[in-house]
């Protein structure tokens, strides 16, 4: 008879879109997980998580009653970036594993700190880049360890959206110009840099533009990224909130071909519409939106086919965050590897200020 770890114990801090679409049905739904508390300030959501988790979940309104609670080994930041830092200090310190949401933090000193402290209290602090297993990606992926693109000298990514009306009036954290980690880079380029870095490594400099395209705008909502390589592809990165028709997700070009996809992986807005991760619908992408494939031959004949998109699944972050904690391997997302993305966002900033590309440092 096999030997099942005792399910992990976990609480949830703050009960907005992050948790409630992002982390509680993925927790509720893997049994390697036991929801125990959620942390919550505001008296409407209080209230509306206590009717959705009912006892024996507990809701909670001071940080003090999770750091106080031996019983809690996992919890889960899905706050503004400002009070990620000092949470995960707190909870780091009181020897807490923990799930950061995206960005890390706003700075990579901060994420620098959060990674000597986790290796020096011993637990698993992974970050919830969650589109690192979007359907896209994945089979864009798959698509480059084939080799069948050659080398590749360009890559291009895109997160169009268009809302041409500022999130809550401009006064959300997002959008409000005064929280840390606002903006579009930090928000959207967090995902962009986090899956180039995953294929690329860091580049050797950073050159950006950050744009403010929407009136009354206090922050950057739009950007031009380039990542630059040695020897390596130039790696574009954009992102607007001012695309009415949307470019390529991916453009990636080689020697031997190249790879178009258009479309964005449809778990976030299958989450939020409520569907379940039963559904056998749950991350099936319309067969429309399939990457276009055109390879060329010896005799420069070009051949162009649609790939079949690999299904996406989320889940796949917490079930390797189980094994993580129980098995002590390497968690979805490290620290360290995320801290690089802070960096790159960081350069950004100056490059924009400054004008002019900044090297790697």
């Amino acid at each position: 008879m096999t030997d099942h770890p005792a399910p992990i114990q976990t609480a949830v801090i703050g009960y907005g879109l992050s948790a409630t679409v992002f982390h509680l049905p993925f927790l509720e739904e893997n049994p390697a997980f036991k929801l125990r508390t959620i942390l919550v300030r505001s008296p409407a959501a209080s209230q509306e998580a206590a009717k959705a988790h009912p006892p024996p979940v507990t809701i909670v309104e001071s940080l003090d009653e999770i750091l106080g609670n031996p019983e809690i080994s996992l919890v889960v930041i899905s706050t503004p970036p400002e009070t990620h830092f000092p949470f995960a200090k707190a909870l780091i310190q009181a020897g807490k594993h923990l799930v950061i949401e995206k960005p890390l933090c706003s700075t990579s000193q901060e994420a620098q700190e959060i990674e000597r402290l986790s290796r020096e209290h011993g637990v698993v602090v992974a970050v919830y880049q969650n589109r690192r297993f979007d359907s896209d990606f994945l089979t864009l992926r798959d698509t480059l360890n084939s080799g069948s693109l050659g080398t590749i000298v360009e890559y291009e990514a895109n997160f169009d959206r268009f809302r041409s009306q500022l999130k809550d009036g401009g006064l959300s954290w997002k959008e409000n110009g005064e929280t840390p980690g606002s903006g579009l880079l930090y928000d959207l380029g967090s995902h962009l840099i986090d899956q180039a870095l995953a294929l690329f490594g860091v580049p050797v400099s950073v050159t950006a533009s950050l744009l403010r395209q929407r009136p009354g705008t206090a922050v950057d909502d739009g950007f031009h990224v380039v990542l630059n390589y040695t020897g390596g592809p130039v790696v574009t990165l954009r992102a607007g909130m001012l695309i009415a028709s949307p470019r390529p997700r991916f453009a990636v070009f080689g020697t031997m071909g190249s790879f178009v996809k258009h479309g964005l992986d449809v778990q976030e807005p299958q989450l939020r519409s409520g569907m379940g991760l039963s559904d056998p619908r749950f991350a099936i992408e319309p067969e429309e939106n399939s990457a276009v494939l055109t390879t060329v031959s010896a005799e420069g004949k070009a051949v162009s086919a649609h790939l079949k998109t690999r299904v996406g699944d989320y889940r796949q972050f917490y079930l390797l965050l189980a094994k993580a904690i129980t098995h002590k391997t390497e968690p979805p997302a490290t620290v360290a590897a995320v801290a690089n993305v802070i960096r790159v966002i960081e350069l950004a900033y100056q490059s924009h200020r400054e004008q002019r590309t900044i090297p790697w440092h």
